[in-house]
């Protein structure tokens, strides 16, 4: 289908389009219908003078032949039309014929462009709806920079024009000056004495060179006059044009960088298409510059009666004016400073450590390509006007930064046409200066000090010292690494909302939270491959502002991003989002960009998101209770009553550096059972987390020894009625002795007692189904229900060689509990010594690698001892020497009136396999441990024998 064809079934916004376009190029759109099959077939691209004139006529032409074929009731209506347009055409066009076929070649170029685009999309109105601001404003762009090539077209096609006029214009000038030298000649002969008949011929002869000298001399100003006339305009245009590629294109394309340098797209234009307008405009200013000094030239010949030549002169001064300035603003910074590729731009320490940055001279494939040397550039800090070099810091100290290897040359490369300089070894350093600080130094936070790197070298243009100058974005100097958070959030800031005419490192206060949202967003982005949902930034809107607002229109200070702390924290909120974004990176980054994680999400959307699903459904949220940034499993309970949503304890990074999350959550326990089933919504866990799991076949594997595989789990612990709180997820338990903890019995002790939220959890080792497992120890009796240890009847066992364990006391309990121990103990002469309870928590300290009736003895003799007082007489003494020395021991006793054997065992250190066997021998070989007692001891306020301090009981 024709593409006029195509274009007449265009929706209604585009047609409007078209026709606008058409009115500002000067080009009737009715031509453009009459004509549109001749149109079409023609070739407008690159025409020559001669051609353009042919088309030019032809264009006439056909026009008129279409007013003369007209017929029918609207006869003169669309002959006054087509009246109209040739009026137009000749109006615009009919001193330059050129330029008609460059506008008709860009009209057919945009309506391909509009056809194209169109074919893809429904309507317009659809693509208004789908697509959202930015990409609109992408798509503004883009017609800016299509007119921006069609106005450097016309430019080009401009300066040809006039190269053909001027070289008219020397070929007329050249017949004008023969004839008035021949004219000379006439006259000087006219002046001796002649023949009457010799006289009249010189005489007609000089009247006709008079002739064709004034119509030669009327037709050479005409064509100067149309010369400085286009040339006049050039010089306009070329403003125009140098205006929207230093104005717009080159400040976007920088701020393109600034932003990308925190994460953002860059959807702009790139730095090679920058180059390509920077290069086709020097030639066009180029080449005007030596058509203006050949006229000048020529003009010296036509200028007659003192007629001035003003108008070169302020052509060339102009041109001179705009050459210069696009040499100057074509030496940019393309890298940023920054360590290395993996850091973060802008953020410089002072210790030493090396740093890169590279400049492109965009110029510098037309200006440089026939130096012999190519000049060399220097860089240098630069931190104002006023600033100096001399720094003071908070604390009084003055410190002066010195930069190294700051000295690079300027490399052309013949084959990608790059001209540019790369600082790869820049390192900076401060030294301390000694004295008092200067009168206008004033101390400063030193993350909120901005610097810049400045880049200078010197240019011969056109005989002309040139200075290029450049400076590098903002930069941050810091001299220790926990500096950095904050060093990022003033860089962050700076490079977001700094405006482009501002002054030096001038930043607002305030800025909308919609684009401190987006800023934050891309944080997440450039680190992981996945930015924020709308519901994550509801969630920090929420904990900036508080709940129920609209904060579309809401503005978020420097002062409550990074000064003053969250409410209720220690911290502010950009320290917390940087500790949360640092975990995610460093051990989270897989699970974030593939979804897994919905992090910032406060706990009371989590509650309404888990309450209608099934049990066992988990999400993972960022918690906001540390800095340094922490994670938490928040899964739905059916038996739990009113806490049907349970939180765990958080972890973090470090937590995580020890054990993996998605290990966590696979081997997680809590009430002889594993909650962590389902992602939400409805994802099972496994076909989830799988890919993340870490195999147990890394174990070393050595070829004359067989290691028992073994693996660590999270547990939750009864909550422990102490003064010392539970263990943190993280903090992992260290065996005095290696010994196998099987699933089993790990499950019956994990979660007995209801846990608080949040739930805490600490580590067992757990053995691989190769090792020595639940089903080796089947034949062992059952741990049974956890007991508590009294200290003061463990104080006066000592003595008596007597022990009594009783059972847990739970608060509900304790009354019942009284009113039951006095009939136990009339019962107990007449019962049989019961069988102690185990401290099912000694598994972990002592591994068998046989089943043995009692796992947690292991007698030298391989025998156990006799029951009675006299079973540990022999070892007794030097125990209690032992005991009385473990500071763990005597702050259990200060702090507890009573704690299981297991928290026993946990206050000892610097124990020995022997050492446990006494304690375990010790406490299980009395005979009769519940018929014990003792009398009050009066230096004990309690009434009951406590440790001396030396010692001895």
């Amino acid at each position: 289908m024709a593409l006029w064809a195509q274009c007449q079934r265009l929706p209604p916004e585009a047609l409007q389009h078209l026709q606008s376009m058409y009115d500002q190029k000067s080009f009737p759109i009715t031509a453009r219908h009459h004509l549109s099959a001749w149109i079409e077939t023609q070739r407008w691209d690159d025409v020559k003078p001669a051609q353009a004139t042919k088309l030019y006529k032809t264009v006439q032409q056909l026009l008129q032949n279409k007013h003369n074929q007209m017929t029918g009731p609207d006869r003169v209506v669309l002959q006054d039309g087509i009246q109209r347009s040739m009026a137009k055409i000749t109006d615009a066009f009919g001193a330059n014929n050129q330029v008609m076929a460059m506008t008709i070649k860009q009209c057919l170029d945009e309506e391909r462009r509009i056809v194209g685009h169109c074919l893809n999309q429904p309507t317009t109105k659809q693509i208004k709806k789908e697509k959202p601001d930015d990409i609109e404003d992408g798509q503004s762009e883009s017609a800016s920079q299509h007119q921006l090539v069609q106005h450097l077209d016309t430019l080009v096609m401009y300066t040809k024009s006039n190269q053909d006029k001027l070289s008219k214009l020397q070929q007329i000038l050249e017949v004008w000056l023969d004839l008035h030298q021949k004219k000379a000649a006439l006259e000087e002969k006219l002046n001796h004495p002649l023949t009457p008949g010799l006289q009249q011929d010189l005489a007609k002869q000089r009247q006709d060179c008079m002739k064709l000298l004034e119509n030669r001399t009327v037709k050479l100003h005409c064509e100067r006059h149309e010369l400085v006339t286009q040339m006049k305009k050039v010089v306009q245009m070329i403003h125009m044009v140098q205006g929207s590629i230093l104005n717009t294109e080159l400040n976007q394309w920088k701020r393109w960088q600034q932003l990308a340098c925190i994460g953002a797209p860059h959807p702009g234009v790139n730095i090679e298409t920058l180059q390509q307008w920077f290069e086709r405009l020097l030639d066009i200013i180029l080449h005007s510059l030596q058509q203006v000094d050949k006229l000048d030239k020529l003009q010296q010949d036509m200028v007659q009666d003192g007629e001035q030549k003003g108008d070169l002169h302020t052509f060339h001064d102009q041109l001179n004016t705009l050459l210069n300035t696009l040499v100057s603003k074509s030496f940019v910074v393309e890298d940023q400073p920054r360590h290395n590729k993996q850091a973060r731009p802008q953020v410089l320490k002072t210790d030493g450590t090396k740093f890169t940055a590279a400049l492109r001279f965009l110029l510098g494939k037309r200006l440089c390509a026939n130096l012999t040397k190519l000049p060399q550039v220097n860089a240098s800090i630069y931190r104002g006007p006023n600033a100096g070099d001399e720094v003071v810091k908070a604390n009084g100290e003055k410190y002066r930064y010195l930069l190294h290897n700051s000295k690079g040359t300027l490399e052309l490369d013949s084959s990608t046409s790059i001209c540019s300089v790369k600082f790869k070894n820049m390192n900076m350093k401060q030294t301390k200066i000694a004295g008092p600080a200067k009168r206008n130094a004033e101390p400063s936070r030193v993350t909120d000090e901005k610097a810049m790197i400045s880049f200078q070298t010197e240019l011969s243009i056109l005989g002309t010292m040139a200075e290029l100058k450049t400076m590098s974005l903002p930069v941050v100097l810091i001299s220790h690494s926990n500096q950095e958070s904050n060093a990022w959030a003033t860089i962050l800031w700076d490079n977001a909302f700094s405006k482009p005419d501002r002054e030096l490192f001038e930043v607002p206060e305030k800025a909308p939270w919609m684009e401190v949202g987006h800023a934050l967003s891309w944080q997440y982005e450039m680190q992981t491959g996945r930015g924020l949902t709308e519901e994550n930034m509801t969630f920090l809107a929420e904990k900036l502002f508080g709940f129920g607002l609209d904060y579309s229109n809401m503005t978020l200070s420097w002062t409550a991003f990074n000064r003053d702390p969250l409410p209720d924290r220690k911290f502010t909120f950009w320290q917390w989002f940087h500790g949360t974004l640092d975990l995610t990176t460093k051990k989270l980054g897989d699970m974030w960009k593939d979804g897994c994680i919905m992090g910032f999400i406060s706990k009371l959307r989590a509650q309404e998101l888990l309450l209608n699903k099934c049990h066992g459904t988990f999400l993972l949220r960022f918690s906001d209770s540390s800095a340094k940034g922490a994670i938490s499993a928040v899964w739905v309970e059916e038996h739990t009553g009113d806490k049907p949503v349970q939180f765990l304890e958080p972890y973090t990074v470090d937590d995580l550096a020890k054990l993996p999350l998605a290990e966590r959550i696979r081997d997680y326990f809590k009430d002889h059972e594993q909650p962590l089933q389902y992602l939400y919504p409805d994802t099972p866990r496994d076909s989830v987390f799988e890919k993340y799991y870490t195999t147990s076949d890394d174990a070393t594997d050595a070829v004359d020894v067989k290691y028992v595989k073994a693996r660590l789990v999270a547990v939750t612990r009864p909550t422990r009625q102490s003064a010392a709180g539970p263990m943190s997820p993280g903090e992992p338990f260290t065996p005095m002795a290696p010994s196998p903890a099987p699933s089993s019995h790990m499950s019956d002790y994990a979660g007995s007692v209801a846990s608080p939220s949040p739930v805490s959890c600490e580590f067992m080792d757990q053995q691989d189904s190769n090792g020595i497992g639940p089903s080796e120890h089947s034949d062992l009796p059952s741990p049974g229900p956890i007991s508590t240890i009294d200290f003061d009847v463990l104080s006066s066992a000592m003595d008596e060689q007597q022990v009594i364990i009783p059972p847990i006391q739970l608060p509900q309990q304790q009354q019942q509990q009284q009113q039951q121990q006095q009939q136990q103990q009339q019962q107990q002469q007449q019962q049989p010594p019961p069988q102690l309870p185990q401290p099912p928590q000694l598994y972990r300290y002592q591994f068998q690698p046989q089943p043995v009736l009692n796992p947690m003895l292991n007698y030298e003799n391989g025998s156990a001892p006799q029951q009675g007082a006299s079973g540990t007489s022999s070892r007794l003494p030097a125990f209690k020497t032992f005991l009385s020395k473990q500071h763990g021991y005597r702050e259990l006793m200060r702090r507890r009136t009573s704690a299981t054997a297991a928290e026993l065992f946990e206050s000892l250190d610097r124990v020995t396999d022997d050492d446990v066997d006494d304690l375990c021998q010790w406490l299980l070989s009395f005979d009769n441990p519940m018929d014990f007692k003792t009398e009050p001891d009066t230096d004990d306020p309690r009434g009951t024998k406590r440790p001396k301090a030396d010692g001895t009981f």
